[in-house]
Order: C-alpha cells, then sequence, then structure tokens
C-alpha cells in the first residue's frame, strides 16, 4: 500500500494571514468592482463625432442619465433612463445589452448608430474581463503585506 502524507508548516501562520485580510479583501474586491463600473460609465457617456452633414443638435440626455448605485453591499447597478416623448431609448444607441430591454448581446443599434456607438455589453464584458486580473494583483499585494507568500495564476 502507498501512502502520502502531505503537511502544512505553519499552519497556524496561515490561518491567521488569511483571517487578517479576510475583511480588507472584501472591500479591495468591492472598490475594484466600483472603479470598473465607473470607467464603463465614463466610455458609455463619450459621444462620438456627428455624421457629416448631420443637423441633429444634440440634447446630451443620454450622457446625463447614465447612473451607477449600489444594490446591496456586494453589488452594483448600472442604468440609463433616458427617454424621449416617454420612450426608453438607450438600447437603440447602445445597444440591447444596455440592461434595457431584449439581450444582453449587443443587437438592437439602430441603423444609424452602429458603428459609431460603444456597445453597453461589449464594453461591459472586455472591462470585466481586465478586472479579474486586476483584481488578482490587488489580492497579491494584500497577501504579501500579511507576510504570507503569493504565487499569483
Amino acid at each position: 500500500m502507498v501512502e502520502i502524507v502531505i503537511k502544512v508548516i505553519n499552519a497556524e501562520f496561515i490561518r491567521q494571514g488569511l483571517e487578517n485580510i479576510a475583511d480588507e479583501v472584501t472591500n479591495v474586491g468591492r472598490l475594484r468592482i466600483f472603479r470598473t463600473l465607473q470607467g464603463v460609465l465614463r466610455r458609455m457617456k463619450i459621444y462620438p463625432p456627428p455624421p457629416s452633414g448631420s443637423t441633429y443638435k444634440r440634447t446630451m440626455i443620454l450622457r446625463r442619465s447614465w447612473r451607477l448605485f449600489p444594490s446591496s453591499p456586494q453589488a452594483y447597478v448600472i442604468e440609463n433612463t433616458a427617454r424621449h416623448r416617454g420612450i426608453t431609448y438607450p438600447e437603440f444607441v447602445h445597444g440591447s445589452g444596455s440592461g434595457i430591454g431584449g439581450t444582453a448581446s449587443g443587437t438592437g443599434q439602430a441603423w444609424m448608430h452602429v458603428g459609431r456607438w460603444r456597445l453597453f455589453r461589449v464594453d461591459l464584458d472586455e472591462a470585466i474581463d481586465k478586472m479579474w486580473e486586476d483584481l488578482n494583483d490587488d489580492i497579491g499585494v494584500l497577501v504579501r503585506k500579511s507576510g504570507l507568500m503569493w504565487e499569483p495564476r
């Protein structure tokens, strides 16, 4: 019979170190999520140049209607409530992935906005992918400060 024994050296030190940073990990994660979503909002508020020959006067309602707020201690909501003549229209500009109706695939943009305006869902997905890398780095800093070793994946 083969027997393998794994022994953790300094287990008490490791346990204490992890307990010491538990609250900090939560706070760092919450802050990283918030900053990531702030970046998404900043990019969504950027208006592309008007099409050549356009006489449409921009109201900036779409820009002013973006909001980011906590829905619970661990979650945030991004919304855009822009309306014109009773019609909610962000999905026609930023795609139906803007959280209003339709699917989250980024389709649903009005033809005149395709290729000019950012798609909300695409921007959000890219930001979240980057956020995981940043969060891994943030947690690594906390772990190293606590005296533990950290090998990023």
